[in-house]
C-alpha cells in the first residue's frame, strides 16, 4: 500500500506532520478530516529497504514523545470522572477539577488540552484523540460509543474496571519477573567483582609459589583473564543488545515482532504465561467493546491490536476476513492454533444465546485466574531456586580460588 507524507494543521492552528498508508491521496485528506484536521500538503513517499519498511517512518518513530502516562494514572482519571459526571457536573467541570487533581503532568496538560478543544465545540472522542500519546484507540472508541448511546457515565464506569484489571494483570506478571530480574542482576555483578578483582589477587599470590594449579583453578584464572582483557567489548557488547532490543521495540517493525513474539510463545516456563495474558486482554477488551456497542469486525481488530502479540493479532485479522466472507466467530478461531479450545467453545455458546459479551467476559475471568495462580507458583518455586543456583555457582568459584591452598597445605605436610 502506498506511503502519504501530510502536513495538516489542528483546530488551535498547530501544525502537525505524519505519515499514513492508503490507497490514494483523497482518501488520504477524507481520513484527516475526519479528525478535524485542515489539510496544507500530502505527497507520496518512497520506501526504503524491503517492503512494508520506511526508513523515513521507522526514524520517526524513534523521535521522544513525551513522558508517558502511567496506567494506573489513568485508570484514577477514568475512574473519577464517571461519578462526577453521574453526580451532574458538566464535562468540562469534571475536566478541569480532576486537571488540577492530576499528579501526572502529562495527564494534567492533555487532560487541559482536552478541556479546551470541547469549549471550542469538540466532541469528547474528538478532543480525547488528539492526545493520542496519552488516549489509546481502545479508550476513544468506548467514549465515542458511549456519546453516541448517551450513556457516557455508564461506559466511563465499565473502562474504569477494564483499566483496573489490565493493571491487575500487569503486576501480576511484574511479581513474577520482577524478583528472578534482580537475582540474575546480582549474580552478574558479583561475578564481575570475583573476575575483575578477586581472581587476579589469587593468582598474583599462587605465581609466587610456582606449583602447577588445579584444573578448575586455571580455567577459572583463563576465564578471569579474557574477561579483564575484553571487558570493554563485552560490556559495549551488553549495552548495545540492550539498545538494540529498545529499539526493535520502539519501532514495531512487524516481520521482527512477528519472529520475537513467536519466540515468547515458545519459552519453557514464561511461554504459557504470556500467552494467557494476551488472550486475557484480548477476552477482556473484545467483551467491553461489544457491551459498549462497538461493531464485532472493529472490536476485534482493535482487541487484536491490544493483546500485544503478533501473532494473536495476525490471526484476529484472518478471523475477521473469514467473517465478513460469511464465517462465524467460532468457527473462524477454531481454525487458528493460537487459540484454546475452552475459548472457542465460550464464543460459540456466546453466540448461540446471545451473549458474547458475557462469555468473553468468563473467558477473561479465567485466563486472568490462571496468570494470578501462575505466577503465584511461579514466584514460590523461583525465588529457591534462583537462589540455590547463585549459590551453586558462588561456591564452585570460591572451591576453584581456594583449592590450590588445600593441596599446598597437603604438600608442606607431607
Amino acid at each position: 500500500m502506498p506511503l502519504y507524507e501530510y502536513h495538516a494543521k489542528n483546530n488551535r492552528g498547530e501544525g502537525i506532520r505524519n505519515v499514513m498508508e492508503s490507497q490514494s491521496e483523497i482518501l488520504v485528506a477524507e481520513q484527516l478530516q475526519r479528525q478535524g484536521l485542515v489539510v496544507v500538503a500530502i505527497r507520496e513517499r518512497k520506501r526504503f529497504l524491503w517492503p512494508g519498511f520506511d526508513l523515513w517512518t521507522q526514524l520517526e518513530k524513534l523521535k521522544p514523545t513525551g513522558k508517558r502516562v502511567k496506567l494506573n494514572d489513568l485508570f484514577l482519571f477514568i475512574n473519577q470522572l464517571g461519578p462526577l459526571l453521574e453526580a451532574g457536573l458538566t464535562l468540562t467541570g469534571a475536566l478541569s477539577s480532576l486537571a488540577k487533581e492530576s499528579q501526572s503532568q502529562t495527564l494534567k496538560k492533555a487532560i487541559e488540552s482536552v478541556k479546551l478543544d470541547i469549549e471550542r465545540g469538540k466532541n469528547f472522542h474528538g478532543a480525547l484523540s488528539n492526545q493520542p500519546h496519552v488516549f489509546s484507540p481502545l479508550i476513544i472508541n468506548l467514549v465515542r460509543a458511549g456519546e453516541l448511546s448517551g450513556r457516557l457515565d455508564t461506559t466511563l464506569n465499565q473502562l474504569a474496571d477494564y483499566l483496573e484489571r489490565m493493571a491487575d494483570l500487569r503486576r501480576s506478571v511484574t511479581s513474577a519477573v520482577s524478583y528472578p530480574i534482580f537475582l540474575i542482576s546480582f549474580l552478574l555483578l558479583v561475578l564481575c567483582f570475583i573476575m575483575l578483582k578477586l581472581v587476579p589477587i589469587f593468582q598474583e599470590t599462587y605465581a609466587g609459589f610456582g606449583v602447577q594449579l588445579p584444573l578448575m583453578t586455571q580455567f577459572l584464572i583463563g576465564i578471569s583473564d579474557f574477561v579483564r582483557n575484553n571487558f570493554t567489548y563485552i560490556l559495549l557488547g551488553f549495552l548495545g543488545a540492550i539498545v538494540g532490543l529498545i529499539f526493535i521495540r520502539r519501532l514495531k517493525v512487524k516481520k521482527i515482532q512477528y519472529a520475537i513474539d513467536g519466540l515468547k510463545l515458545k519459552l519453557p516456563i514464561f511461554g504459557p504465561l504470556i500467552k494467557k495474558v494476551s488472550l486475557a486482554r484480548f477476552a477482556r477488551t473484545l467483551s467491553i467493546l461489544i457491551t459498549s456497542g462497538i461493531p464485532i469486525l472493529e472490536g476485534m481488530n482493535l482487541a487484536g491490536r491490544i493483546s500485544d502479540n503478533q501473532l494473536i493479532e495476525s490471526a484476529i485479522r484472518t478471523c475477521v476476513s473469514d467473517i465478513e466472507r460469511g464465517s462465524n466467530i467460532a468457527d473462524s478461531l477454531a481454525t487458528k492454533k493460537i487459540f484454546p479450545d475452552m475459548l472457542v467453545q465460550l464464543v460459540s455458546t456466546g453466540e448461540q444465546t446471545g451473549g458474547l459479551d458475557r462469555m468473553l467476559q468468563n473467558a477473561a475471568h479465567f485466563y486472568e485466574k490462571q496468570v494470578a495462580a501462575t505466577t503465584k507458583i511461579l514466584t514460590s518455586i523461583l525465588e529457591p531456586m534462583l537462589i540455590i543456583i547463585v549459590a551453586v555457582i558462588v561456591g564452585i568459584i570460591l572451591i576453584s580460588l581456594f583449592l590450590p591452598i588445600f593441596y599446598l597445605g597437603q604438600a608442606f605436610m607431607h
